[in-house]
């Protein structure tokens, strides 16, 4: 590609797309992340009248973003060595 004309034009502008792709991916994820605990605000008020702190839905909480990134990068590396 570098023998081509207009090639430093091409990667600038694909550094760019990049760069413009991972700011609106950042903004996405947390623009989910806040509607979904939102959406589970009535499940986390359920479990605190049943007795349960802040400390234990912090627990609960952190273990199930653990199981599902945990479960996201196996099936990221599985998808990758067998090419779907």
């Amino acid at each position: 590609m570098n023998s081509l004309l207009g090639a430093d034009s091409a990667k600038l502008l694909s550094d760019f797309g990049s760069i413009v792709i991972l700011i609106f991916t950042t903004i996405f994820s947390l623009y989910t992340n806040s509607f979904l605990l939102k959406q589970r605000k009535k499940e986390l008020g359920l479990y605190n009248i049943l007795g349960m702190g802040k400390r234990e839905l912090g627990k609960i909480l952190f273990i199930e973003t653990m199981l599902v990134s945990l479960f996201s990068i196996v099936i990221g590396l599985f998808s990758q060595n067998y090419r779907f």
